[in-house]
């Protein structure tokens, strides 16, 4: 369960940010107004934790309805497509109150457009740990009551009950995966706890796709987003994170462009386990990418130094020439390499603190 729990919660918490920044789940215009109608489901003009929870459950039960009819599996996909997911949820309640506003979301989304740093609080963690543990853990919990024990968990994880289990007493309890999570994310979670007002956005890195801007709006720059010109176009992203006294934990992101308008594209992001399998919990997303670029207004704010240049790297789906990014924040260097023929794919990236963190492109079919 090491390789499994654990690295399903930090997969998701590490990989979110990048999914913001990277054409997954672009929070800006019309889709900040699909989240909330998707997700505020008795239209109190807040979204709960209690209704993603709700809905997270009622997407399980009706894939699992669906077996292995794909045309049934793209039909839920579709309906629940809209749903905020827990991570983005988690960032944009700023009063950790397990509830998002209308005014929250906002504030999230331009926290997410400045580029600027991000931290969980304790009580992100809090509330992805009891996610994880409602949508994930709990099922295993046979005779309920309230711990796992290894006669209910699969043959092949029984042995890591062991590594979770910090007072020997051969069962986890959801007090003991709080606990691992909290350690594990340390250098995640914002040291100052700030009550009050939005927390910061996620950092600056390797962008893999525009933010979507509303139809008609702005000027059409189509070579900017030849990435996402071409349908049936698709890449895979492997993520690694690398944790003193922890196995590697591995995951994949894999995007496709599913359909091509004038001024627009539509992506499908999957994220996919250390297997490539569908990743439990985190369902694929269709997203909109515009191909305007809004006029810019007022005086750019001042950033963090990013040293450039350019260099030509091989990589598991071939070579790539790109530009070289990096930047250093918060005790952490940042490095990532962003192809030139197409802008916005990120080849590479290397992150050094607390964890190592390497994203890698594996496949690029055209």
């Amino acid at each position: 369960m090491k390789s499994y729990w654990l690295g399903m919660l930090l997969a998701g918490m590490v990989a979110t940010p990048a999914f913001a920044q990277m054409g997954g789940e672009e929070p800006s215009g019309d889709l900040q107004k699909e989240w909330f109608k998707a997700s505020d489901t008795n239209k109190d003009g807040k979204i709960s934790y209690d209704e993603i929870l709700a809905l997270a459950k009622e997407r399980a039960k009706a894939l699992e309805a669906a077996g292995e009819d794909e045309e049934k599996q793209a039909a839920v996909y579709e309906k629940y497509g809209y749903v905020l997911d827990v991570y983005n949820f988690a960032l944009a309640d700023s009063d950790d109150d397990r509830s998002v506003t209308a005014d929250e979301l906002k504030a999230y989304v331009k926290k997410l457009e400045e580029g600027t740093e991000t931290k969980y609080s304790s009580k992100d963690v809090d509330l992805l740990v009891d996610y994880t543990w409602d949508t994930e853990i709990a099922k295993y919990d046979k005779n309920g009551d309230g711990v796992i024990a290894k006669d209910e968990v699969p043959e092949k994880d029984q042995g890591d009950v062991d590594s979770y289990d910090t007072n020997g007493d051969g069962k986890l309890s959801k007090d003991e995966f709080r606990d691992l999570m909290k350690k594990a994310m340390s250098e995640m979670i914002d040291p100052a706890e700030p009550k009050e007002g939005p927390k910061e956005g996620p950092k600056e890195g390797p962008k893999e796709g525009p933010k979507e801007t509303p139809a008609g709006e702005g000027e059409l720059k189509k070579e900017l987003f030849t990435l996402y010109t071409k349908e049936g176009r698709s890449w895979t992203m492997k993520y690694t994170m690398k944790m003193q006294g922890m196995d590697d934990m591995v995951s994949y992101m894999k995007t496709e462009v599913v359909k091509v308008g004038d001024d627009y594209a539509e992506i499908k992001v999957t994220m996919l386990d250390k297997d490539k399998n569908p990743m439990m919990g985190m369902q694929p997303t269709t997203t909109k990418i515009s191909f305007r670029v809004p006029k810019a207004t007022g005086t750019p704010k001042e950033g963090p130094k990013v040293e450039t240049k350019e260099e030509t790297i091989k990589v598991e789906a071939g070579e790539f020439e790109c530009i070289v990014m990096t930047t250093e924040a918060g005790g952490s260097k940042t490095t990532s390499w962003t192809s030139k023929k197409f802008p916005g794919l990120a080849v590479k990236s290397t992150t050094t603190g607390a964890a190592e963190v390497t994203m890698e492109l594996v496949e690029f079919k055209e």
